[in-house]
């Protein structure tokens, strides 16, 4: 079971220069600390159907992205700076200016490629492209992946990844399991059931093991404690 593969400041340089040369030659590093490099400029977003990215981009937006050492432990802050996107939370938009692009500990788990360049062009790019269909008035707004706020997002979220009901009950109940470094058969499984793992859902909770490690069970634990306060 991989563990998360924390960036130095110079890694997460190195990355971002790689995504300038290669995806979006308008974005710049403006900043480069002992604790975070910030970029900023325009972002190409690109349309989601490979055959259709040769077609050229569908539109661009100023922004300005964080990323922390800690990267991926710890998400990148999105800014939309020139003014398109109303500072409204239906618009998945802080009054600080920040995005609400993903649920950032479900992405983790999901991700087979944790790198900057996949989560820009992953859920920071689906985060404006649902902008782009939203301000064009296009009906296939809902098709984009938005979700609702607060927990109840956040549960949604987890519950996919989790194989398990949309509930803190039974989404706690199997982060417990999946926070252990073991998987023990004599456990009462989390689904409920009041059934011993080994004679319930084991099969299902190995599987989910091998994508949702201690270490990130522990981050979607902290995020819902955070969001349940």
């Amino acid at each position: 079971m991989a563990r998360l593969a924390k960036l130095t400041i110079e890694e997460i340089r190195d990355e971002v220069l790689s995504l300038i040369a290669f995806d979006q030659p308008d974005l710049n590093i403006i900043e480069l600390s002992d604790d975070k490099v910030e970029i900023s400029g325009r972002l190409f977003v690109m349309p989601k159907s490979p055959e259709n990215q040769p077609l050229g981009a569908l539109d661009q937006f100023e922004v300005r992205i964080v990323i922390p050492i800690g990267f991926p432990a710890i998400e990148p802050l999105v800014f939309e700076t020139g003014g398109r996107i109303e500072r409204e939370l239906d618009y998945h938009v802080n009054p600080n200016g920040s995005c609400c692009y993903s649920v950032w500990p479900a992405w983790l788990a999901d991700a087979k490629d944790q790198s900057i360049s996949e989560v820009v062009s992953g859920p920071i790019m689906d985060f404006f492209r649902w902008q782009y269909v939203r301000l064009n008035g296009i009906d296939a707004a809902t098709a984009i992946g938005e979700r609702q706020h607060y927990i109840s997002g956040l549960l949604d979220a987890y519950a996919e990844v989790l194989d398990c009901s949309p509930t803190q009950k039974s989404v706690s109940s199997h982060l417990k399991v999946l926070r252990r470094k073991w998987l023990r058969s004599r456990w009462r499984c989390p689904c409920g059931s009041r059934k011993k793992i080994g004679v319930c859902c084991e099969t299902n909770l190995r599987k989910i093991k091998g994508r949702v490690s201690p270490e990130i069970a522990e981050i979607m634990q902290e995020k819902l404690n955070s969001q349940s306060r």
